[in-house]
């Protein structure tokens, strides 16, 4: 039942927002049951991952601009994060209800996943963020560290501590 729930939520994805068509395989969505969906939009998913401290929570981001975080067991959004560019990257964090998104915006934002809420846009680069690693409580005071690499030839660290961001 899960599996089927999320291939729904899949599916959805891609049939709600223009940027999923997303694959197990390559080739489509597999079903529970072996049954193959394929959705197409007109603009790519770039990436996806589930969530640590929820793991019926899933993100994808894509270049239409948004974040559609998804709960697999109920097959529905549960909520759509804004960028103003396409989302390059995603990392959730592994103990809390936190994500942290790249973008062409040049921006990396933090999000409180489970109420959509934006607590921090970290700004610097000059042109789009191609890709981002976070370490997780690497901070001197278990802060997390986060690193992106730019089209601008940088690579910018910033030092977020989410349990602050969250109050």
């Amino acid at each position: 039942a899960a599996a089927a729930a999320a291939a729904a939520a899949a599916a959805e994805a891609a049939d709600a927002a223009p940027d999923a068509a997303a694959a197990a395989d390559g080739e489509g969505d597999v079903a529970e049951g072996g049954e193959e969906e394929e959705a197409q939009g007109t603009l790519s998913v770039e990436c996806v991952g589930f969530s640590h401290s929820h793991p019926r929570w899933f993100a994808s981001g894509g270049m239409d601009g948004r974040v559609c975080v998804w709960d697999s067991a109920a097959g529905q959004r549960r909520a759509v994060l804004p960028h103003g560019g396409g989302v390059t990257r995603l990392r959730w964090h592994p103990t809390l209800p936190v994500l942290y998104t790249a973008s062409t915006d040049r921006c990396v934002r933090v999000w409180a996943a489970h109420t959509g809420q934006c607590l921090a846009t970290l700004t610097g680069h000059r042109d789009m963020i191609l890709d981002m690693a976070v370490a997780f409580g690497a901070g001197e005071g278990g802060e997390d560290v986060i690193v992106t690499g730019s089209d601008d030839r940088t690579a910018k660290v910033w030092v977020v501590d989410p349990g602050a961001l969250l109050g």
